[in-house]
């Protein structure tokens, strides 16, 4: 999968992604030989009280098995951990077979729910630093770390400055992104200034609205359009293989832990 994106909002959790299979290595990417298309890189996880989404990008596979496989297999099997520990575990065993088999490609997971109604956003991965001109990663690793992102490095700092933790859920929207994140990261933000546009243009039926559905729709429209840049068909990409591709798959989470999976045309309950 070329990209995978986590947005947390005060209605919910979206999380989406391609299907594009791509390995992250120092300083670029590659699209392994045999490629497939329809492989959807997003699961529903569980972990004690938590109840959320697991996304991955960059490795297609983890111990002779497809990554998925593995993530499903580690998930049923730490279904009973606290999301603390189930990150802090995953992360040592993806690091304990990083090194057995001396790995040089680079993972990003992202895990982003809900536990006992409070939302949550970890990541772990192997990755010390990446070129933000280029968007490519650099000092890939065998040492896979956990970082509890939303609450350390965007919650507790904002606290510390004077605002309420249910002021800063309430009237912050939280992206987070990895993969292939150039130009995703500058379509994103030119996405948005067309929304405000649309909606300050005295279009009534533009107007903005704040349900979880309407997160959702907004987030598969812009990777829709992402995707469609990099089509062969349809698109202005030159070379033949992009790291973009395939299917585009958007998943939701509401702060009951209910998941919800979004087609082109319908929004559905999956748990």
């Amino acid at each position: 999968m070329g990209l995978l994106f986590c947005d947390v909002t005060p209605k919910g959790v979206v999380m989406g992604s391609d299907s594009q299979d791509i390995v992250l290595i120092d300083n670029g990417y590659r699209i392994p030989r045999r490629e497939s298309f329809r492989k959807d890189k997003i699961l529903i996880a569980q972990a004690g009280a938590f109840k959320g989404l697991l996304g991955y990008v960059g490795t297609e596979s983890i111990a002779g098995i497809p990554a998925r496989s593995w993530l499903e297999q580690f998930g049923q099997s730490h279904d009973t951990f606290s999301l603390a520990d189930f990150c802090r575990e995953l992360a040592n065993e993806l690091s304990r077979d990083w090194s057995k088999r001396e790995f040089v490609s680079g993972l990003w997971i992202f895990v982003a729910g809900y536990e006992q109604r409070e939302p949550c956003f970890w990541y772990i991965n192997n990755i010390s630093s990446h070129d933000r001109r280029t968007g490519f990663y650099q000092g890939i690793i065998r040492n896979f770390t956990p970082v509890n992102d939303l609450e350390e490095n965007y919650i507790k700092p904002k606290v510390r400055d004077g605002l309420t933790r249910e002021g800063v859920l309430k009237n912050t929207l939280f992206h987070f992104r990895n993969g292939i994140i150039s130009p995703f990261s500058q379509i994103y933000v030119a996405f948005n200034d067309i929304l405000d546009a649309l909606v300050q243009s005295g279009d009534p039926g533009f107007k903005r609205a704040s349900t979880l559905r309407w997160f959702v729709f907004v987030a598969r429209q812009r990777l829709e359009f992402v995707k469609r840049l990099y089509s062969k068909k349809h698109g202005i990409y030159l070379k033949c293989r992009a790291p973009i591709a395939g299917e585009v798959n958007v998943y939701a989470v509401n702060k009951r832990g209910e998941v919800f999976r979004a087609s082109k045309e319908s929004y559905q309950k999956v748990r």
